[in-house]
């Protein structure tokens, strides 16, 4: 790719006119190509009717000017998920001078849930795609998702292995399910919401001693409540003589809280306490289990974890 000058906006679509070089182990990057067209012909752009397609998306904000404004960026706020399209001059009559690209290391949730969206453009414009490599790219006719996410693993266990920052390892398994209750949380708020069942989120944290990533979640007053699948339960401003902050495991509290506390597996597994007038009998059986305190954890951010399923081996 050559480096020229940022294109104009058009519309609600941008049309940039660069490509900056980029440090390929920190990103997967794919292009699409229209096979229809040779290398040969004289380079086009998008079409008007991808950007109708890509305005048709959901979580793609579009940009409306200044610096930025080639991007087309994909965020999930309920998951953190992120990507981006990026509009480009095509140096070759068959690049459609459109990316789709996502920074790297990250968890595979982030490729379970974006990537699908890079292939529908695809599939919907009947495009190729080449994946780009620091030594090249590799091309896909008719990429499907077994094919692009082997890629992503790819480069995603090359950025494991040189990002140069503490980066955590945790599960697939447990990451995945928080990803999975975050997408359906706001569908349980509306579905509790007439009961006033508060359904917080879950986030990621790393237990300093074990150097284990799980997943907490806050339980406010001992209030009622749907709690998602987690490691760790943390309480805030609960009935004395409980502590606020106090910290415990998630099993073991709600194994001693039930009935009060009990499963329900559908719409997705989650622990439901819908019950009035029952804080007193709860803290009764809370008190005796053994607690922590958020000294004995960190907070990490998604881009800080990695999981055995998004790399190739062992770093």
């Amino acid at each position: 790719m050559t480096n020229v000058p940022l294109g104009e906006l058009t519309g609600n679509f941008v049309y940039p006119v660069t490509r900056k070089g980029r440090f390929f182990s920190l990103l997967f990057e794919l292009l699409y190509v229209d096979p229809s067209r040779s290398r040969e012909d004289q380079p086009s752009g998008p079409p008007k009717s991808l950007k109708q397609f890509l305005n048709s998306l959901e979580n793609l904000k579009t940009a409306t000017g200044g610096k930025n404004e080639k991007r087309c960026k994909y965020f999930n706020e309920a998951t953190g998920v992120e990507a981006a399209f990026v509009a480009y001059e095509p140096e070759f009559g068959d690049e459609v001078g459109l990316a789709f690209e996502m920074a790297l290391p990250r968890p595979t949730f982030f490729a379970l849930e974006a990537l699908p969206l890079a292939l529908s453009v695809a599939r919907e414009k009947k495009f190729a795609i080449e994946v780009l490599h620091e030594d090249g790219s590799k091309y896909y006719e008719n990429p499907s998702f077994e094919d692009v996410l082997a890629e992503w693993r790819s480069l995603n266990s090359k950025a494991v292995s040189a990002n140069g920052r503490v980066l955590r390892q945790g599960s697939a398994e447990n990451l995945e399910s928080m990803w999975e209750f975050a997408i359906v949380r706001q569908d349980l708020a509306r579905r509790y919401g007439r009961g006033r069942v508060e359904v917080p989120e879950l986030y990621p944290v790393v237990h300093k001693r074990s150097k284990t990533v799980g997943r907490m979640v806050d339980w406010d007053g001992l209030e009622k409540v749907a709690l998602g699948e987690s490691d760790w339960v943390r309480l805030i401003d609960p009935p004395a003589p409980l502590k606020n902050g106090a910290i415990y495991d998630a099993e073991e509290l709600t194994l001693a809280c039930k009935p009060l506390v009990r499963t329900v597996p559908q719409p997705i597994f989650h622990y439901l306490c819908d019950k009035s007038k029952v804080r007193d009998e709860l803290v009764e059986r809370i008190a005796g289990l053994k607690s922590q305190t958020m000294r004995s954890f960190e907070t990490v951010e998604l881009d800080q974890i990695f999981d055995e399923e998004g790399i190739l081996e062992s770093p």
